[in-house]
């Protein structure tokens, strides 16, 4: 797989486990195996920092983040 394909698919793997992310934290059950599943087929080690990233915060906090225009105080 070229470096390319591998960044796309990881890619949509982290966006996989971000939208299972999302739905639990809006009070769905039963996703986090669909939050297992996508962080377990990453295969590059800055897809798997992101990871252990976006499942240490919330989505909320993404949210704010990216309200403040990315700086991490209002």
């Amino acid at each position: 797989m070229s470096p390319e394909a591998e960044c796309a698919r990881d890619a949509d793997k982290l966006d996989c486990a971000m939208q299972a992310i999302e739905y639990r934290d809006q009070g769905h059950q039963n996703v986090q195996s669909w939050i297992d599943t996508s962080v377990a087929a990453l295969t590059t080690e800055t897809a798997k920092r992101l990871a252990e990233e976006i499942q240490r915060t919330g989505s909320l906090e993404w949210l704010a983040h990216a309200l403040n225009g990315g700086s991490a105080s209002g």
